[in-house]
């Protein structure tokens, strides 16, 4: 083999082994790049498939050999020995919800079950999950309820400090194992339920409230306050209805109790006022107090009614101002086709002008006017033909149609026999 073949044999095995390198390299790197994507993708979805487990439990959605299976897939330590689960309630958030975006509440709702979750593992095995919009379970395994409040007492406060929202919260009995977890966490919440919100502790225990305390979960009146302010009265009336049936009906309340009731009838009352921008003095008048106004009533019908009167008052109220806003964007509709009749104007463009939808542009002008969008500015333009045509018989009709808005002189003609029952013509040689 001559010395250049075996110099060209060199120059291939090192391009060879260059190349099987780079290939090596590339392949590490490829690697290292997949896992850390796998990693980052694989972390959250098995956490999120966890918590969906450790719902699914709270909430009674799985048999017991599957939460038990549940319990050992997902590895949920806290579960699988005797716990205790707590039901923490945000109510500041159900009158925020109607002005904030929901990433905002999303962020908040996460950020207090981190504070909560990283408060509790310092002390014992703690898992927090979110189970509505409003409502958070903390589920440890801490046995004695005491220690649990108080504990659970200090983490609402760091939360209501850092985040500015009111908290409270309720402890359920003791767990043995994970197929009792919704049985805590139901006490909980109907320990929650029972008071309202209105207790001066953030941890509510069961004592505050007794078999006759009165009904008005606060997601009733969350929906009250939502169905009123999205026009949905007739559900409005049905979960007010629901609730003084309940109370007034199925159970006995002390003068003390009752008094509460009220309050909180009241607080929902401000709640809506404050939701539709609206003061008290411009719905229920200068000489209504609400509280005083139910205080009055003798009998719980007549405390129903004035009951019923008071979220009626909100109501007509705010169907009053939807109709006077309404007219009055009524009239702006018709002065705009008046001042622009002799223009190719069109549902877009009153959209567009005045930013509102087409939807309740057409749904206007046919509840004020009996007409849709097109027939009023067809109508009104033959009406200012008409008017032409009266001064002046001889105006050539291929004019008049631009001047009244037509492009077409076969479109003017026909849209003027369609409303007159006669030709341009034939309505100058009648008149």
């Amino acid at each position: 083999m001559s010395d250049t073949e075996t110099s060209n044999e060199a120059v291939w095995g090192e391009n060879v082994s260059r190349y099987i390198l780079i290939f090596l390299i590339n392949l590490i790197i490829f690697g290292a790049i997949n896992f850390f994507v796998f990693f980052k993708i694989y972390k959250p979805v098995k956490a999120s498939l966890k918590t969906k487990a450790v719902c699914g439990i709270l909430n009674g959605l799985l048999s017991e050999s599957e939460s038990t299976a549940a319990v050992s897939r997902h590895k949920i330590s806290v579960l699988s020995k005797k716990f205790r689960v707590s039901a923490v309630e945000i109510s500041a958030i159900k009158t925020l919800q109607m002005t904030q975006e929901d990433v905002e509440i999303h962020q908040i709702r996460y950020g207090i079950i981190d504070e909560i979750t990283a408060e509790f593992t310092e002390k014992c095995d703690c898992l927090a999950v979110e189970m509505n919009s409003f409502r958070i379970a903390v589920i440890v395994d801490i046995t004695d309820e005491t220690e649990f409040s108080d504990l659970l007492k200090e983490a609402l406060r760091k939360c209501e400090k850092k985040f500015g929202f009111p908290l409270v919260g309720a402890v359920g009995p003791l767990c043995e194992t994970a197929v009792f977890a919704k049985n805590s966490y139901d006490a909980a919440a109907e320990i929650l339920d029972g008071s309202a919100g209105f207790s001066e502790t953030p941890v509510v225990s069961k004592g505050v409230y007794d078999a006759a305390a009165y009904y008005y979960p606060l997601e009733r009146e969350k929906n009250i306050i939502l169905n009123i302010t999205r026009r949905n009265y007739e559900d409005a009336r049905a979960e007010i209805t629901e609730i003084l049936v309940e109370n007034f009906t199925r159970r006995k309340l002390s003068p003390e109790t009752m008094n509460t009731f009220l309050l909180a009838i009241v607080n929902t009352l401000n709640r809506v006022l404050h939701a539709i921008k609206a003061k008290p003095e411009e719905v229920f008048g200068n000489d209504v107090v609400p509280y005083l106004e139910m205080k009055m009533a003798k009998t719980d019908k007549e405390l129903s009614a004035k009951v019923n009167n008071l979220f009626d008052g909100i109501i007509i109220f705010l169907e009053k101002s939807a109709k006077n806003r309404d007219s009055g964007m009524c009239e702006m509709l018709r002065k705009f086709i008046h001042e622009n009749y002799q223009n190719d104007i069109s549902l877009a463009d009153i959209s567009d002008k005045f930013k509102i939808s087409r939807s309740y542009v057409s749904t206007q002008f046919k509840d004020s006017t009996g007409q849709n969008f097109k027939d009023y500015l067809n109508m009104y333009r033959i009406k200012k033909a008409k008017d032409v045509l009266s001064e002046n018989p001889k105006f050539l009709i291929k004019d008049l149609a631009k001047l009244v808005g037509y492009n077409s002189v076969n479109s003017f003609i026909r849209i003027f026999n369609k409303y007159e029952g006669m030709t341009p013509g034939q309505f100058v040689k009648k008149n």
